[in-house]
């Protein structure tokens, strides 16, 4: 399956950096990704989030691994109809004092039939995670509790 992987590092803690990623009232603020966060509960316990994108585009998803302040995974249950799977992981490994690699990556497969589009959403999931990954880092660069 297709992968899609970026780096950046923070000037955080680990925990602070994993916190601000994962809390969506603040990623409204920082994320140019998500105009959109919807997060519910379900009754068997599993965190389901809809996520409307800048150009309206809208994906559900849930979470497959919730392991703070290390990583968050999620995969696509509901999306666009030409992406067959959508998984992505956000792990911040801590390498220093105050300084943490965050790893933005997902996996991306075309719907049958559109896999004559999967180049050219490799290169847009592409420059959507590094665009993410910069809004992260200028986000913590200027917060105080970093």
């Amino acid at each position: 399956m297709p992968i899609v992987e970026h780096r950046a590092t923070l000037r955080c803690r680990q925990a602070i950096a994993f916190h601000t990623s994962q809390d969506y009232a603040l990623r409204q603020q920082w994320d140019p990704f998500a105009a959109k966060l919807e997060s519910e509960s379900t009754t068997d316990g599993r965190r389901i989030i809809t996520v409307t994108a800048w150009h309206g585009m809208t994906m559900v998803v849930e979470y497959v691994a919730w392991l703070p302040p290390e990583r968050a995974a999620i995969r696509m249950l509901k999306g666009p109809r030409v992406l067959a799977t959508f998984a992505g992981t956000w792990a911040f490994v801590e390498t220093g004092e105050q300084q943490v690699t965050a790893n933005f990556r997902y996996q991306i497969k075309a719907a049958r039939g559109w896999g004559w589009l999967e180049p050219l959403m490799l290169r847009y999931f592409s420059w959507e995670t590094k665009r993410r990954l910069q809004a992260l880092q200028r986000y913590l660069e200027h917060t105080r509790e970093c």
